[in-house]
């Protein structure tokens, strides 16, 4: 018979990426809330919330009262400062008691510098499936970026040279069921045309260029904010990105793409350091895989000198 922990026991660790479904990015910024409670206790929280919401929709449409809802059986696989998993099990009320928690701490970002009104918005996801219209979005960047000139055009003219080959996302894309992309082939933008040769760049190209890599920082944060369309040699530079319009459908991916770019932006501004996890749906053990996402922020974490 399992026992049901503590609920403290449910906030020493990371959540399993078995059970998330989005890209993750993670801004590395020293401030009062993350003094007051560790990141990875925050964002714990942040993902059972999260998902307890989502059970608790589900079963309302199915008829069934809140307080049987709230005493619904509710687990997650939890990975530990160390990569070891381990499986804890709750109710959804117990999840969401843990997510309110948060309510009181989150007030405290109000005077945060990273783009954006809401609480804890140095993390952020893309969620999957990215959307046919997300990724056109994002072949729109290079677009728009040729029309801008200068460095702009010159690092869209450079992309196809550096090896990126986004087969990471289309291995995902080949997933059954449209899991991670609504789309079974990537979108493209044709950024140069002649009698001889044709140069294209792909989403998937993009998608690497933007998450194959952790952490972002330094000059990587300088040359995705140039793609976005900042001006980053201006006097003084100005890295707010300039994106183009959104389909005035109002695509999630779209926003949650944007909202990268403004808090990248940010990131730039502090000089911070961007952990990211585009994998962190993968059902890949922690001994398979370099948890990225998770070494950066336990990396940052310790004393220097």
């Amino acid at each position: 018979m399992t026992n049901s922990p503590h609920p403290e026991d449910l906030i020493i660790s990371i959540p399993s990426h078995n059970s998330t479904m989005a890209i993750e990015y993670l801004i590395h910024h020293d401030c009062p809330v993350k003094e007051a409670l560790q990141i990875e206790k925050i964002v714990t929280r942040i993902k059972l919330g999260s998902s307890a919401r989502a059970i608790m929709q589900h079963l309302a449409g199915e008829g069934l009262p809140e307080d049987e809802i709230r005493a619904a059986p509710f687990s997650s696989s939890l990975f530990g400062p160390e990569g070891e998993e381990r499986r804890i099990h709750l109710t959804v009320g117990q999840a969401l008691d843990l997510a309110d928690e948060l309510t009181h701490l989150g007030e405290e970002c109000a005077c945060c510098p990273i783009a954006g009104t809401e609480a804890f918005r140095c993390y952020g996801t893309i969620s999957y499936p990215i959307s046919a219209a997300g990724e056109k979005w994002l072949c729109s960047l290079c677009t728009a970026a040729i029309e801008k000139g200068g460095a702009n055009a010159s690092l869209i003219a450079r992309i196809p040279g550096i090896g990126l080959k986004g087969a990471a996302f289309e291995a995902m894309r080949k997933e059954a069921g449209g899991t991670y992309f609504e789309s079974r082939e990537p979108a493209s933008v044709t950024i140069r045309k002649d009698i001889l040769t044709k140069k294209t760049i792909t989403s998937s190209q993009l998608l690497e260029l933007l998450f194959g890599t952790c952490p972002l920082e330094g000059r990587h944060i300088m040359l995705l904010l140039i793609l976005a369309g900042a001006d980053l040699t201006g006097d003084p530079p100005r890295p707010e990105p300039s994106l183009p319009p959104a389909p005035p459908d109002g695509d999630a991916r779209i926003q949650e793409f944007a909202a990268f770019f403004e808090r990248l932006s940010s990131a730039f501004l502090l000089g911070a350091i961007v952990g990211v996890d585009f994998q962190a749906c993968k059902r890949t053990p922690p001994s398979g895989r370099a948890d990225r996402f998770q070494r950066t922020a336990r990396r940052l974490a310790r004393p220097q000198g």
